[in-house]
């Protein structure tokens, strides 16, 4: 507002309109003067008229009138020509319209902010600063919930640098707050600018800011400290001391003296209080100015120095306690002696009395431990000068000087302090000055707690941990390319605020300025409660696709619940800022760059938003912790277990030793120490289970109804972390499992409500269940409904009483709900061991299920059923690795799990996904190019099937359960039912396909080729197909076919010698020829697999025997440890035998006239010759016929050994022409490379 500008005052006023003024005790304002401030002048004018009361509008433009002056009424005349202003036909609110818009000022909020985040104090006090801010911020138009914050950061901007530098460590919460800190840091500062000094000489050590410099070189001196004064910065006010003003400026000119009651200064800088000898102390707030320190040799007329006991990185140091030095230093010596601290370089300066600059090694960041207070603070370290604590520790320690009681005492000796000085100073208590130690309770236990805690109060520190003994590495991909973001604008209301968090970043040296990067993300800043702002890196935008991640594995929440039991003490570690006390390695510190308005700043410590940052920590920590008991840790939050006080105590002990050596820092206020109850990772723990946090329930049982799909998924995923303690989960999720899906379109029914709110309703309810002990009991109860399984795993104890250690329930997908019965229940088992596998494994338990059949697969000590499908073998040859004992429970007493197969609660990927998946689920993908020459095909089964009314009869009885009297068409299915199962349409007996009745016949054919016999049909038949009186039709098959009937060999009536067994393949090998109209062949026989080899050879001599051996069965089978043949020619030849000899190869020859000694060759050459003889009135060469016999022999099963050869020989089954009548199972990648 203008000088001319008063608020009315109240006084009788004679004036020349009597119906205007007379009567009235209020004068008008001063006149309006064009460039006053209109709008307080209106306000003021405004006031004026309400004190005069009701007035006609005529009577309030006359007014107005006589309050403008001369110009203003001029320009309001031009405003409403061609009228005139007391025209009737305007009226007084249109005439002050007017005047609003020609002399209210128009700001622009932006540049009005601007100019607010400029505001400097200057020589205004600190509450007329605060004024200052609040008229301007009134035209800002600062949103309502930023208004306070902005204030606060305005008045921290605005203040001079030594009160910003205490106010930004302290981050006061609002205005009033920094006020009052801001008035104790100028007190304290002015109390130390007036401070009076001794005439004597001085041992000090004082560290001063640069200004008039106590030196005694001339005036001027190029390149050494001058005295003189450099421009009002350095000339101080006579009237208050300080030096960012002028003294005609000053505010203190009218204020009067307390100590000689004169006017024009005030008491800090009284003369007539100073001694003449006391030289005035010279200091600035500016911190990159160099320093001088002032030290003068110690005179016997001087009192001894105050002394403080500090612990620096855990050795006791003595140190000068000076509270006019702006900095604190050691000497080397002491550097040394707390293990080298690492130094980094400074821009401070260090001078003598004589100006002559003392040498500064560099500054370190150490832990100072004082009167058990401990923080990590700057100290500057030279070569060669006493320990000095300066100002700079004081707001990291508390350190108060307006408190009235400070005990001063001589030190009586030092104690294992290190001695600089000879003189005894005194010593000044700690806790004097700083805040109260750490609090020991009451008790001798609770003594002992804070005792321990107090042998490690540099944990405890304040400020940021470093780590001393890691680094972080951030790994890229080979094919990794720079990614830089430019900055995103912010608004400018937060940019000062950020630019103070990273000013406060770069003082702790975790970012670095940086002026060029191939790297760069753009930084999210988010407001927090209170007003107070989080700054945040979106690496997301381009490093975090770049990397290659770190692998270290993170561990499972459920993992981590289930260790914590049989424990009765806990503690809960919080680190602070856990991420950002790591350092990274030179390569990472180069591609975590952040790009602002400010600049590039490089982070030097591992941020928060890095992809892989998690991972590293987590091995981190694993690396510190490792081989100590009682201790689990998930990234930054551990836990500390204990039985008792002790064993506890020492694992915490144990624990906190190794947070020190590493140099972490936790944040105490968030830790919980020896407690019986700890929340942990959400869940509530203590010695009788876990339970969850009703606070973290809260959260989900507030939640509104959900309105789209994505939060029904947010909703169930937040229920579904708490389902290990819902036994009946299932089915109130149903309908929103169902609903959550791709495939059903969005419609919130009257089950969903019901659902949603009866989900809500059981979270609301107690929810616990019991710790693990390995000691006691364990029962497993799995069970299968039509949509899903369900399984419990829980401890029956001596008394009889049951506890629940935890649930689990899955839905089938759309395959396993096309299982059998038999199929799902005996899932149900396999996920329960699977899902309790931590639980189980090494340690004998109880099964239980409802499903009597089960009992003998899984349960029959005799081995797997040979009988029981594939799938139910593999499972079955899945949980021989576990011991356990089976047993059947009735449906009805079967509740406890039951309900959770009919109430799933989600599906389980990482069962359903897991590297053994072919065990629980089969892909079942028909082939569908099935080769042309195949008489049957799944195809074929699967059309007739479908077409014959028997067999759909069956197929309904699979899915939907079998009746117990069915009738005489389904009886010779009836008494196989449990092994019956239908995959792609198709009904199977385990691994067999059931062949409909009108393809008999052309199975029958398939199994005649190259008429094996009956025995060999019947064994080929077992593997491959089965259908009803199956046996009776292969037996007359052989018996009407005239070739098998003529081929068929008289019996030996000869009683062998039977050679010993050999015990692996191509140990033992029997050869011969055989001669078959005209054609020569030699023959094979491995003697442990039965696997027979058949080759056709122009030539009998030794060389083409061997040659035909080495090529045809050596090169791709090995060699032989022993040859048994007869006495033949080739076979007795010196040329045969040295092929042997070679090769070490033991030939060894039959007797003699006793062909049958070499029997199983023999047995071979009869084999070979009756097949193609049964084969003669078929086309096809002679080594056609020959390849499909032996294909044939290889893949049947031999009564002698009970397998087939080639599963001896080679360790698998080979595929025949009947492998294509069951559907074949391939493999998820097998499928995918298929549909590639």
């Amino acid at each position: 507002m203008a000088t001319g500008t008063s608020v009315p005052k109240l006084e009788r006023h004679a004036a020349s309109s009597p119906s205007l003024l007379t009567s009235y005790q209020v004068a008008p304002p001063d006149k309006y003067n064009i460039g006053d401030s209109w709008k307080t002048w209106s306000l003021v004018f405004k006031v004026y008229l309400e004190e005069r009361g009701t007035l006609s509008d005529k009577d309030k433009k006359v007014a107005l009138l006589s309050c403008l002056s001369i110009k203003a009424v001029e320009e309001l005349q031009a405003i409403c020509e061609p009228s005139e202003p007391l025209n009737d036909a305007i009226k007084f609110e249109d005439l002050m319209d007017s005047l609003n818009k020609r002399y209210l000022e128009r700001t622009n909020d932006t540049l009005e902010r601007n100019k607010f985040f400029q505001l400097r104090m200057g020589a205004s006090s600190l509450k007329e600063f605060v004024t200052v801010l609040k008229k301007a911020a009134a035209s800002c138009k600062f949103p309502t919930a930023y208004y306070n914050m902005a204030l606060t950061d305005g008045f921290i901007l605005g203040v001079p640098d030594h009160i910003r530098s205490t106010l930004i460590r302290s981050k006061p919460s609002n205005l009033p707050e920094a006020l009052e800190l801001a008035e104790t840091v100028q007190l304290s500062k002015s109390s130390l600018d007036a401070r009076p000094q001794s005439s004597g000489d001085l041992n000090i050590n004082q560290i001063q800011r640069k200004g008039h410099q106590r030196t005694t070189q001339k005036k001027g001196q190029k390149g050494q400290p001058s005295s003189a004064p450099a421009g009002n910065g350095d000339q101080r006010c006579q009237s208050c001391g300080r030096t960012d003003h002028l003294r005609r400026n000053c505010r203190h000119l009218e204020t009067t003296c307390n100590h000689c009651s004169k006017k024009g200064h005030i008491e800090a800088v009284c003369r007539a209080k100073q001694k003449p000898s006391s030289p005035p102390l010279q200091r600035s707030g500016q911190k990159n100015q160099r320093v001088t320190c002032v030290r003068v040799n110690n005179v016997e007329s001087v009192a001894p120095p105050f002394s403080i006991l500090t612990k620096m990185e855990g050795v006791p140091v003595e140190m000068e306690f000076d509270c006019g030095a702006g900095c604190s230093i050691i000497p080397r010596s002491i550097w040394k002696k707390i293990k080298k601290p690492p130094l980094r370089p400074t821009s401070t300066r260090c001078f003598t009395y004589t100006g002559a600059e003392i040498p500064i090694d560099g500054e370190a960041s150490i832990t100072v431990v004082i009167d058990e207070r401990a923080a990590r603070v700057p100290v500057l370290v030279t070569a060669n000068t006493a320990p000095i604590m300066g100002r700079s520790w004081f707001a990291s320690f508390d350190i108060d000087l307006r408190k009235s009681l400070i005990h001063l005492k001589k030190m009586d000796n030092a104690v294992n302090a290190v001695a600089t000085k000879p003189s005894a100073p005194t010593a000044l208590p700690a806790a004097s000055l700083t805040a109260p130690r750490l609090e020991k309770g009451k008790g001798t236990t609770e003594a002992s707690l804070a005792a321990l805690l107090n042998d490690y109060l540099e944990v405890f520190a304040e400020g940021l941990g470093y780590c001393t003994k890691l680094k972080a590495l951030l790994q890229l991909k080979d094919d990794a390319k720079p990614v830089f973001i430019k900055a995103q604008p912010l608004p400018f209301a937060l940019k000062p605020t950020v630019e103070m968090e990273f000013n406060q970043l770069a003082e702790l040296q975790v970012v670095s300025a940086v002026d060029y990067s191939e790297w760069a993300a753009p930084i999210v800043v988010a407001l927090k409660p209170g007003g107070k702002i989080c700054v945040c890196a979106d690496f997301s935008t381009g490093l975090n696709k770049q990397l290659d991640l770190h692998q270290h594995p993170l561990p499972r929440t459920q993992d981590l619940l289930a260790s914590l039991g049989k424990n009765k003490y806990y503690t809960k570690i919080d680190f602070s800022d856990a991420y950002l006390q790591i350092e990274l390695d030179d390569k990472a510190k180069k591609l975590v760059v952040v790009s602002t308005h400010k600049g590039l700043y490089r982070y030097n410590r591992l941020p928060f938003g890095v992809s892989s940052a998690p991972s590293i920590f987590q091995k981190m920590m694993d690396t510190m912790l490792q081989g100590i008991d009682g201790v689990h840790v998930y990234i930054d939050d551990i836990v500390i277990v204990g039985r008792t006080k002790e064993e506890h105590r020492a694992h915490l002990r144990s624990v906190l030793s190794r947070i020190k050596d590493f140099g972490f820092h936790v944040r105490k206020d968030k830790c919980s120490f020896e407690k019986s109850e700890i929340v942990y990772l959400g869940f509530i723990i203590n010695n009788d289970g876990i339970c969850a946090d009703l606070k973290k329930i809260a959260a989900i049982t507030d939640m509104p109804q959900p309105g789209d799909v994505k939060a029904l998924k947010a909703f169930l995923g937040m229920v579904n972390h708490y389902h290990c303690f819902i036994p009946n989960l299932a089915d109130l999720e149903q309908p929103l499992t169902h609903l959550s899906s791709s495939k059903t379109p969005w419609k919130w029914s009257t089950e969903c409500k019901k659902a949603f709110c009866d989900v809500k309703k059981i979270l609301s309810g107690p929810m616990v269940v019991g710790h693990y002990n390995p000691d006691e009991e364990i029962i497993v109860a799995a069970d299968a409904s039509a949509y899903g399984i369900g399984a419990r795993i829980y401890h029956r104890y001596a008394n009889g009483q049951e506890k629940v250690v935890a649930y689990a329930s899955k839905k089938l997908d759309a395959a396993q709900k096309n299982y059998g019965q038999i199929k799902k229940e005996a899932l149900a088992l396999v996920f329960a061991i699977t899902k309790f596998h931590q639980y189980l494994f090494g340690r004998e338990f109880t099964l239980l299920t409802d499903h009597k059949p089960l009992v003998t697969i899984f349960g029959d000590k005799k081995g797997v059923p040979v009988t029981a499908a594939s799938r139910l073998q593999r499972w079955a040859i899945k949980l021989l690795g576990y011991t356990f004992t089976i047993e059947y429970r009735k449906t009805e007493d079967f509740g406890q799990v039951d309900g959770l197969s009919r109430l799933p609660a989600s599906d389980d990927k990482d069962f359903d996904s897991s590297a053994n998946r072919k065990d629980v689920k089969l892909y079942q993908v028909v082939a569908e190019n099935q080769e042309a020459f195949c008489p049957i095909s799944t195809m074929d089964v699967l059309r007739e099937t479908k077409k014959d009314a028997t067999l759909q009869r069956v197929k309904k009885a699979i899915d939907h359960g079998w009746s117990e009297k069915p009738d005489a068409a389904l009886q010779p299915y009836f008494k196989y039912r449990h092994d019956l199962n239908v995959i792609k349409g198709c009904i199977c007996w385990g691994a067999r396909t059931v062949i409909p009745p009108s393809l008999c016949a052309r199975v029958l054919q398939t199994l005649h080729k190259t008429h094996p016999g009956i025995v060999a049909m019947k064994s080929i038949a077992h593997q491959h197909c089965w259908w009803p009186g199956k046996s009776e039709d292969i037996v007359k098959l052989v018996h009407d076919y005239s070739s098998c009937a003529m081929a068929q060999k008289t019996p030996q009536k000869t009683t062998l010698s039977c050679w010993l067994l050999a015990q692996r393949a191509i140990e033992r090998v029997h050869i011969d020829y055989a001669e078959y109209k005209g054609k020569q062949l030699l023959l094979l026989v491995d003697a442990y697999s039965k696997w027979p080899e058949v080759i056709l050879m122009n030539s009998t001599t030794a060389n083409a025997t061997a040659a035909a051996l080495y090529s045809k069965v050596f090169s791709a089978f090995g060699y032989p440890q022993l040859i048994v043949s007869d006495n033949g020619r080739q076979f007795a030849s010196e040329e045969f035998a040295s092929f042997c000899h070679a090769h070490g190869i033991q030939h060894l020859f039959s007797p003699a006239y006793h062909l049958l000694s070499n029997g199983q060759v023999e047995r071979e050459v009869d084999s070979v010759k009756q097949a193609l003889l049964k084969q003669e009135l078929e086309g096809g060469s002679m080594e056609e016929k020959l390849l499909a016999f032996l294909m044939r022999y290889r893949a049947t099963p031999l009564e002698s050994t009970g397998h087939s050869p080639a599963e001896l020989f080679i360790g698998r089954s080979i595929r025949t022409d009947l492998h294509q009548l069951y559907p074949a199972l391939l493999s998820p990648t097998q499928k995918q490379q298929k549909m590639t």
